[in-house]
């Protein structure tokens, strides 16, 4: 089963409204574009993975767009929320490829913040079943550019306990350990 995501336009100069429903597994964050918009607005030593979702979630101004009913270039105002949910939320943080954000990053020591736990209530519109929309970290894999090698983190569901999986070596080590410490400086 998918999430779905609705966007909805509103063309300035004509009023017309065009609903757009997407269906989507991962819900994709790119770090470039929030830090753009949100960092240069409100500077911060942090963002959190629920800041990126809230601004992913705000109404916003779309500026020069063709409208196809008007057949022109013209102002939109934008609504993009998660309409529909399900069961597992996975969330994508894009790979970084602009060195410069990199280097912002790792300049002014921003940290992205891995919440333990996201609550969805403000943000869905519709859920598909009666479950919670809070939903807890399972899992996390991250790219290590120096060692260029990937670190997972999974919670055995079994024993409660949390594991690191560096190529064929596994730790146990506590959530506390690696939550809220994802810093560009090791892993951009």
């Amino acid at each position: 089963d998918s999430w779905v995501n609705r966007k909805v336009r509103i063309c300035w100069e004509c009023g017309k409204i065009s609903k757009d429903f997407q269906n989507f597994f991962t819900y994709d964050i790119d770090i470039e574009l929030i830090l753009n918009k949100i960092m240069i607005n409100e500077p911060k030593n942090e963002l959190s993975i629920m800041d990126c979702i809230n601004y992913l979630s705000e109404r916003a101004t779309l500026y020069n767009v063709y409208c196809r009913n008007c057949h022109q270039k013209t102002n939109f105002m934008k609504d993009s929320h998660i309409f529909l949910t399900q069961k597992v939320f996975t969330v994508l943080l894009r790979e970084m490829e602009n060195i410069e954000y990199i280097n912002k990053i790792k300049n002014e020591k921003i940290k992205i913040k891995i919440n333990e736990s996201l609550d969805l209530s403000n943000i869905v519109k519709y859920k598909a079943s009666n479950s919670s929309l809070r939903y807890n970290i399972h899992g996390m894999v991250m790219f290590d550019s120096e060692k260029l090698e990937y670190i997972a983190y999974t919670i055995n569901l079994l024993d409660g306990k949390w594991y690191k999986y560096v190529k064929e070596n596994v730790f146990q080590v506590e959530l506390k350990d690696f939550i809220n410490k994802y810093d560009f400086k090791k892993f951009p």
